[in-house]
């Protein structure tokens, strides 16, 4: 015992170190001798025994090794590390039951008994093992499991036997382990185990199935199935069924029959309106749209029969109602197109016959055509409205009528109209008689529809009020302005231009006076004076320069008068009938518009006017209405025109008789001065007839509503059933009897009393002629000088060319129309011209040419108004006929101003004769008194020539 020494001692050693210990003897470093030692977690290391027991001696002693290590231990006779002498000892780890300790070091010990040393920790013995004692030293201290019985963990002390339900397997899982089974494991849902300790599970029967770990197998209910080994009774699927229990498998459910539900025992048949038609299904299907089915258990859908529809799933189908339509198998019913329609229950839509309509769909019936409308083809939506001129009264029908044919020429329709109640075009319904009327010329009635409110009229033209049918053309038309305004029809005062007023816009307003070109003028205007101004600023000049050249060449004058008053009367007589030619062409064409006669276009119609003077009219010269406070009406233009040549005449009688009283002389000047004034007054005696033959002409115009209204033709500002008309026309009669019946009248009893000097009876004409130049009576009455220039039997025929003339600006007024115009006009013309032609009434040749041309000029003239209003000549050849009458005049006015054929016979040579160039003033220088005259004049100063006593009157 090199450390320690023990005898019958009782000993416990725990957690010693013995290192390097010696014995000379035994027990190198315990020597135990009937003790009971127990050595516990003791190391014994490099200890040596000179003897036995290099670490350890025991003799006759009980000792229990537990946790030591023995290493490098030496004893020279035998047992290393340990040496047992009739001991009893135990090496031991202090593992428990199930567990072992894994020892490195077999103890060397003088015995056979084996003594681990030197063991790790202790580790439990693994799962499928068990250990039921304490303190092993190795592995195999723990027993593997028998079949049946397993050990679930680590440092199992027993095995156990799997109860029923359960198998003995190990980690895997797995069948057919017969020992070391680690684990009981459940027998999987669908099998089975009765016996305990069993090392696999059997699985379930066809029909059956169990739960997890069962001991026995359940049979599947009805409405499930299952297969062998199955986990769970599986539900019929929906769509199967079954109906007993214990079955392997589910029924699919028949044709026309369904399952919705899973494990379902039975199947339930399709009700009406659905079906199945094939086997299994779970639900059944609805019918569609446009079938049905009728029962139960329907294997499929029947269409529904054209004229009837059904929606999904219906049992019956249902009758389209009227107006709608449906073909076999139809979801809906379709409504009628328009232009068709149905009954209740039809499979298709019938058209609308002819004279009928439908414009809706869904339509029941169909509709006639309204009144003014009309079908002719089958089908349609709507029916065709009446075109313009056609009309239709009745409904239902298939074509209109055509207005003209069946009520007459000029009866229209509007567009799908029921009666002819409007004008076509050209006409206009006359809206108080009901029925169409031809348009006048001065309404716009291009187009239909024109009625006796709607009219629209042309410029010029006057309507008294919107009712009224007749339209009139206004005496003045520049003062109608006519047309529309704004869309507005205008009537009455609507119509008259500025400055204008009253019916037909025929009166000037304050400050206005009135030109017959231009109408109503403003008399501030700078033109209302124009013309007065001027003519009286030449005939001042003129008489001016006239009565200087006469003061210093008086005698010359004379003499010149005496050798060439023959000529000087043709320059005269050429200018006179130059004069009444534009009288009568400006007068014709102021009498041919005022009757609705188309205006003569320009360049002509413009020269009329410049020259528009010469009508001597002195009202439309000076602008009475720019002086006059009231309205210068026409009984103050007839008192005007008709007593002024009335008080010169006696004006100029009683300045003679005072003069004659005063000179004692009667040298027959009351002769001279009635002869002077018929002279003067036959220029201007067209103008005054023609205003007392304007008295007499009064107008009724429609006044539509408002009456009829009747005033002067020319004035319309005198109302012909007025107090202020009434004395106007008595002295109208009395100016008739004065002008133009008595100053022919008067002319012709006064030639008359001189027609044996005049036309001496058994003469020739040129001794008829030289007699009445050499005859010192006519010489005398001054009032023959109005016969002198004509032949001796036409010695009257100033009273004719004065009744010609009459006729033309007088008498014309007598007719009431155009064409009774036109027709009194030609046959005057055509008359008075061949009269001219063939009478050659002047003496002298050349002047009865002259009046000839100009009686062409005045018939060319009307027969080119005749041309303008029957449309016989374009725009342009109007235009050309104008240039050329223009020019005929311009000739004749040339011809007049030249002299061309009788000046060359005056005697010029070595007298100069000129004109002066503004003031129109002639002067007369050297002149020979010994030239002979022609046979107009009657020879020279010697041979009775014009320095006779007639020549000396002509001076006076």
């Amino acid at each position: 015992g090199g450390a320690m020494y023990l005898t019958g001692s009782t000993v416990t050693v725990s957690g010693a170190s013995f290192t390097s210990c010696t014995a000379e003897d035994d027990g190198g470093a315990m020597y135990l001798d009937g003790s009971t030692v127990t050595v516990s977690g003791a190391s014994f290391t490099s200890c040596t025994a000179d003897n036995g027991g290099g670490a350890m001696f025991l003799t006759s002693s009980t000792v229990t090794l537990v946790d030591i290590d023995l290493s490098d231990n030496t004893a020279s006779n035998s047992g290393n590390d340990i040496y047992n002498s009739a001991s009893s000892y135990t090496c031991a780890t202090s593992c428990t039951a199930g567990q072992f300790s894994h020892c490195r070091h077999l103890a060397d010990t003088n015995d056979a008994y084996e003594c681990y040393a030197s063991c790790g920790a202790c580790t439990g013995c693994p799962a499928g093992t068990a250990n039921g004692a304490a303190g092993s030293t190795s592995n195999t201290s723990c027993e593997a499991c028998s079949v049946g019985y397993v050990a679930t963990r680590a440092g199992s002390t027993s095995c156990m036997g799997c109860e029923a339900g359960r198998y003995a397997t190990d980690d895997t899982d797995l069948y057919g382990v017969v020992t070391k089974a680690t684990n009981c494991s459940d027998c999987p849902a669908g099998y089975h185990q009765a016996a305990v300790k069993s090392v696999y599970c059997s699985p379930c029967n066809a029909g059956t199935t169990s739960d997890v770990a069962a001991a026995a197998c359940t049979t599947c209910a009805a409405g499930t199935a299952s297969s062998t080994g199955s986990a769970t009774c599986t539900a019929c699927a929906a769509g199967y069924y079954q109906g007993t229990n214990g079955s392997d498998t589910c029924t699919a459910c028949a044709a026309g029959y369904y399952q919705p539900k899973r494990g379902s025992t039975s199947c339930t048949p399709a009700v009406n309106g659905t079906y199945t038609s094939a086997t299994g299904q779970a639900n059944a299907s609805t019918c569609a749209a446009g079938t049905y089915s009728r029962g139960s258990a329907s294997t499929s859908c029947s269409d529904c029969p054209g004229g009837t529809w059904s929606s999904s799933g219906a049992k019956s189908c249902q009758n389209c109602v009227g107006g709608t339509y449906a073909s076999a198998g139809s979801a809906s019913c379709s409504a009628c197109d328009s232009g068709y329609y149905s009954g209740t229950g039809e499979a298709s839509c019938t058209k609308c016959s002819a004279g009928k309509f439908q414009n809706a769909t869904g339509a029941e019936s169909c509709r006639e055509c309204p009144r003014g409308r009309v079908q002719s083809d089958t089908g349609e939506d709507t029916c065709d409205p009446c075109d313009p001129g056609a009309y239709m009264a009745d409904t239902g029908q298939v074509a209109c009528l055509v207005c003209s044919s069946e009520k007459g020429q000029g009866y229209w329709s509007s567009y799908g109209a029921t009666e002819c109640d409007q004008a076509a075009s050209g006409y206009f319904f006359n809206t108080e008689k009901g029925r169409p009327e031809l348009c006048p010329d001065l309404v716009k009635c291009g187009e239909a529809g024109t009625t006796t409110e709607s009219m629209v009229l042309k410029d010029g033209a006057y309507k008294f009020t919107a009712t009224s049918a007749s339209v009139y053309l206004c005496p003045n038309q520049a003062n109608c302005a006519g047309g529309e305004s704004n869309a507005t029809v205008k009537v009455g005062q609507e119509l008259c231009a500025e400055g204008s007023y009253g019916p037909l816009c025929a009166l000037c307003e304050g400050d206005f006076y009135l030109s017959d070109s231009d109408g109503c003028l403003s008399c501030s205007g700078g033109n209302a004076w124009l013309l007065l101004v001027v003519l009286l600023i030449v005939a001042m000049i003129g008489g001016l320069v006239a009565f200087v050249i006469f003061s210093n060449q008086q005698k010359r004058i004379m003499i010149f008068y005496e050798q060439n008053i023959d000529r000087l009367n043709e320059h005269i007589e050429r200018l006179t009938a130059a004069v009444s030619l534009m009288q009568i062409i400006s007068i014709l064409n102021t009498t041919h518009t005022s009757i609705g006669g188309s205006e003569v276009p320009s360049p002509y119609l413009e020269f009329m006017q410049w020259f528009s003077f010469l009508t001597l009219d002195v009202v439309t010269i000076v602008p009475f209405d720019c002086m006059w406070e009231d309205q210068f009406d026409h009984l103050d233009k007839l008192l005007l025109q008709t007593l002024v040549p009335l008080f010169l005449l006696v004006g100029a009688e009683l300045f003679s008789w005072a003069y004659q009283l005063v000179k004692k002389v009667d040298e027959g000047r009351s002769q001279h001065i009635l002869s002077t004034w018929l002279a003067l007054l036959f220029l201007v005696l067209p103008v005054i007839s023609r205003v007392v033959c304007q008295s007499f002409r009064c107008e009724t115009y429609d006044g539509g509503d408002n009456g009829d209204h009747s005033f002067l033709f020319v004035d319309s500002s005198l109302d012909c059933d007025s107090d202020r008309y009434g004395i106007m026309l008595i002295f109208a009669l009395i100016m008739m009897l004065v002008y133009p019946v008595g100053a022919p009248l008067a002319l012709f009893v006064l030639l008359l009393q001189h027609k044996q000097r005049l036309d001496p009876p058994g003469v020739d004409e040129d001794e008829a002629i030289k007699r009445r130049k050499e005859d010192a009576v006519l010489a005398k009455e001054s009032i023959t000088k109005f016969s002198m220039v004509y032949r001796p039997k036409y010695w009257f025929y100033e009273v004719y060319n004065t009744v010609r003339r009459l006729l033309l600006t007088s008498a014309v007024l007598v007719t009431r129309d155009l064409g009774e115009t036109t027709l009194f006009i030609v046959c005057v013309g055509t008359v008075t011209l061949v009269i001219e032609q063939e009478s050659k009434p002047h003496v002298n040749p050349f002047l009865s040419a002259f009046c000839q041309a100009c009686c062409w000029q005045i018939l060319l003239f009307i027969l080119y108004l005749l041309l303008l209003d029957s449309d016989l000549t374009t725009e342009g050849q109007a235009v050309w006929i104008s240039a050329l009458l223009m020019v005929s005049n311009i000739c004749l006015i040339v011809r007049i101003m030249t002299g061309v054929g009788a000046r060359s016979e005056l005697p010029m040579d070595p007298v100069s004769w000129a004109t002066a160039s503004a003031g129109g003033g002639i002067e007369l220088t050297d002149f020979a008194v010994d030239n002979p005259l022609n046979s107009g004049g009657g020879g020279d100063a010697g041979e009775g020539g014009p320095r006779g006593p007639a020549a000396r009157q002509g001076v006076h």
